[in-house]
């Protein structure tokens, strides 16, 4: 079975679902997520720049306008998402 690339969207919503519930190092979101480590510190990056990320110490979480994003995401159905791989967070529970 061939696997396809994952869209940028994807992974910024795949960020955002992991990092929602509760703060989580930079090293767990890159292996839920399964990308490597420079694709995802520049999604991280980008995403603390957006103000959509909040670094706390050494751990990042979701911040109010990134759930907003996820919220208006999942009312739209602008992306069909299934949860990848380790991610157990339903798409609707956010």
């Amino acid at each position: 079975m061939k696997r396809t690339r994952r869209t940028s969207m994807e992974l910024v919503i795949e960020i955002l679902i992991v990092c929602n519930n509760c703060p989580i190092n930079k090293t767990r979101i890159i292996n839920k997520t399964n990308l490597n480590s420079k694709i995802g510190n520049d999604y991280i990056n980008f995403l603390i720049n957006k103000k959509y990320l909040v670094r706390k110490g050494n751990k990042y979480q979701t911040t109010e306008d990134g759930k907003n994003i996820l919220n208006e995401i999942n009312k739209k159905d602008i992306l069909a998402f299934n949860s990848p791989r380790n991610i157990n967070t339903p798409f609707t529970q956010v």
